[in-house]
């Protein structure tokens, strides 16, 4: 049965209508906007009243680089980070176990923090899960400590065991996800998947561009909820297209919107490709953006097939090369071609004068996201926020 609702005494977000402060809405449909004194003549078109308290009502927001599965790792995580010894830390992952089936995941411990001056070991974490697959990521995920039924499901997925077991590598995320994933039944992935969708949902986020590394990370997963309200999402793969290859198949095939070009790495893990060397790395500006020749084949490719693009730069250098080395290499389809297939440059927060120009007369819809690397700022001479070196953001 459709009711209608009258939200009054807050702010409403309509572009074209000045400052309204109530709105009649009837299920999904906005009936009617407009004033505080204007709303009383529509309670008795209302089957109930909200009183709003000054909130401020906005259609739904944007997320346009968004890891849906790796957030729903997140929100199930058992956080280890302020743990003031290992037994602590130990005891976190125990009630985990618990409380819970399937794997055990933590984050946060910090071997530099606690008395012991070590991580757990192996056998150790075994011991607090009762012998359960668990794995745990340091709190700058460069390294992580695995239980022995973590490691030999992660061999029989054929995964490479070593960044498991070195503390000098950095383990690769999407090799763990791979085998959680596997170690979870299907109801036991939705339930965590509907967590972080519920969490965007609480936000204000409307829709996710969901970008994902492989199909297989979404094997049990779906985004298709009945019976909860949540975001849309649409999912794009990392994938770099070829001259020659047919992209929609492949969107065809895994219900894909598009594609993601990441053309260079994090900040954080100093991957991203910087004009002026880090701060805490003097000397290195990161490894060279994706070339420029292969961003033009695959805008071409994506392009000509009509498929959106969403490319993704994150430092400096890295988008001046995406937006240089392109624009004369699209043939005869120029700008135009790419604004046609709803190409979508996502740039650094600190981009050089004048590198978006082109974007104002190519139709493209450049989107950027501080916050992503808000942490990785403090690290980069180039970034205009060096000097405020802000708080750690999320890392990436």
């Amino acid at each position: 049965m459709r009711r209608r609702t009258l939200y009054r005494n807050g702010h409403v977000y309509v572009p074209t209508r000045g400052f309204p402060t109530a709105m009649l809405v009837d299920d999904t449909r906005v009936l009617w906007v407009g004033t505080q004194s204007e709303a009383d003549g529509q309670v008795d078109e209302a089957d109930r009243v909200v009183d709003l308290h000054g909130a401020l009502v906005t259609t739904p927001f944007v997320d346009p680089i968004h890891y849906v599965v790796e957030t729903a790792e997140w929100h199930s995580v058992t956080q280890l980070m302020g743990a003031r010894s290992l037994t602590e830390a130990l005891d976190r992952l125990a009630e985990a176990a618990r409380r819970s089936d399937g794997p055990v995941t933590g984050f946060g411990h910090d071997e530099g923090r606690s008395p012991e001056q070590r991580p757990p070991t192996p056998e150790e974490l075994d011991r607090a899960v009762g012998g359960r697959p668990a794995v745990i990521l340091r709190a700058d995920k460069g390294a992580c400590v695995s239980s022995p039924a973590f490691t030999a499901a992660a061999e029989r997925l054929g995964v490479d065991t070593c960044d498991l077991s070195d503390r000098s590598r950095r383990p690769s995320v999407g090799a763990l996800l791979k085998v959680l994933v596997a170690l979870r039944t299907p109801a036991q992935q939705q339930a965590i998947l509907d967590g972080a969708l519920s969490a965007a949902a609480g936000y204000g986020i409307g829709c996710l561009h969901d970008h994902i590394s492989s199909p297989r990370l979404l094997d049990g997963f779906t985004t298709v909820r009945p019976q909860l309200p949540g975001p849309v999402v649409q999912r794009y793969l990392r994938h770099v297209c070829r001259p020659g290859e047919d992209p929609t198949e492949l969107l065809r095939e895994h219900d894909l919107h598009g594609f993601t070009l990441q053309v260079d790495g994090p900040v954080n893990s100093h991957r991203a490709a910087l004009h002026e060397t880090y701060i805490d790395l003097p000397g290195q500006l990161g490894p060279d953006p994706m070339p420029a020749g292969m961003i033009a084949e695959h805008l071409v490719t994506a392009s000509l097939a009509g498929v959106r693009t969403s490319l993704v730069a994150l430092g400096d250098r890295a988008a001046d090369a995406m937006m240089t080395a392109c624009a004369p290499r699209c043939g005869p389809w120029g700008w135009t071609g790419s604004a046609r297939s709803g190409t979508a440059p996502s740039p650094s927060p600190w981009p050089t004068p004048g590198c978006w120009a082109p974007s104002s007369t190519s139709g493209w819809w450049p989107s950027a996201c501080p916050r992503w690397t808000a942490g990785g700022a403090a690290r980069t001479a180039s970034s205009p926020a060096a000097s405020a070196r802000p708080g750690p953001g999320p890392a990436r």
